[in-house]
């Protein structure tokens, strides 16, 4: 698992795993929300002072689970 840190290089809540180059050019991302539950996050998680928090989550990473899933099924489509 890697921390990952905004741009300033501070870790942040949020955890990354990557899965890259698998069986069928496929790829798996993990992310382990430090301080969260097992719920699904609705509100954005790059605002100061939500727990999880990282500030670099926008509009091309997602901010919200729903939105972070979106994004990377969009970028990986089944052909």
């Amino acid at each position: 698992m890697t921390p990952l840190c905004h741009s300033q290089g501070n870790i942040t809540s949020v955890v990354e795993k990557d899965a890259t180059n698998c069986s069928g050019k496929t790829e798996v991302k993990f992310y382990r929300l430090v301080g969260g539950i097992h719920t699904r996050y609705t509100i954005p998680m790059n605002v100061a002072g939500q727990v999880p928090f990282n500030p670099d989550f926008n509009s091309a990473t997602g901010v919200t689970t729903t939105e972070i899933l979106w994004n990377f099924f969009t970028a990986h489509p089944k052909l």
